[in-house]
Parts: C-alpha cells; sequence; structure tokens
C-alpha cells in the first residue's frame, strides 16, 4: 500500500482543488481531507471548522479475496460510528473502493459479509 503522504489511494473520495503543503487538500468551502492527528485514521476529512467529518481507514485488502482481522478499536468505531468511518478497499478488479461503516453494517445485517470471532485473548488480572 501506498505511504501515509501518497493521496493517490484516496481516489474514490473527493480530495480537493488546492492542495496546502503535501498532506492537506481544500475544496472552495474550506474543508478538506488531510492526515489524520493521532486517531486511528490516517486520514481524515474535516469541515471548515475543523470538525471531522469523516476518517479513512485504508487497508490494502480485497474482503472478496480473503478475511479480513479488525483491531478492537476499529470494530468499537464501526459499531458506535458508522456514518464517520470508511474504509478504502481494493475491489476485485484491483480498484481503489470506499466501504462506508453503514454499508458493512448493512452487509452484515443482511448475511452478505459474516463476521467470526477468530480469537479469543486469555490474560491474567493482578489486580482483580
Amino acid at each position: 500500500m501506498a505511504g501515509i503522504l501518497d493521496f493517490s489511494i484516496l481516489a474514490p473520495v473527493q480530495m480537493g482543488d488546492k492542495v496546502d503543503g503535501e498532506d492537506r487538500f481544500f475544496h472552495s468551502d474550506g474543508s478538506g481531507v488531510g492526515v489524520g492527528n493521532g486517531t486511528l485514521f490516517l486520514w481524515e476529512r474535516c469541515s471548515a471548522s475543523g470538525e471531522i467529518l469523516r476518517g479513512y481507514y485504508p487497508k490494502d485488502h480485497c474482503l472478496e479475496h480473503k478475511s479480513l482481522r479488525l483491531e478492537v478499536g476499529v470494530w468499537g468505531l464501526l459499531d458506535q460510528k458508522p456514518s464517520l468511518c470508511s474504509f478504502i478497499f481494493v475491489n476485485p478488479e484491483n480498484d481503489i473502493v470506499e466501504m462506508t461503516f453503514a454499508r458493512l453494517r448493512v452487509l452484515c445485517g443482511s448475511g452478505e459479509l459474516k463476521i467470526s470471532l477468530a480469537t479469543y485473548r486469555l490474560f491474567y488480572d493482578i489486580n482483580g
């Protein structure tokens, strides 16, 4: 997958027409897409006032070819804020596509996409 500042991976996302340095694109209304600031997302779309409108989580991965293991934090966002988050995936034709977490939830609800608990993690709680 491309490096963190390679915006070409965000091809399906309306980037913007004005570049600010190497890490942010702006629209005429002041909103833009840029590198995330310490969140789970490598890129974020922000309003003109700086409010995060959507986080983008790129994965060089095709769900149609192979299952995907998700980190707990990503799964939590998928469950809690599905309209504010998107994966950037590769489809079977090797095109880069955006899939919102809301769409993933619909696919899970319809049974088209399955959720599998792949592992259990055991640990001692020395405080409890």
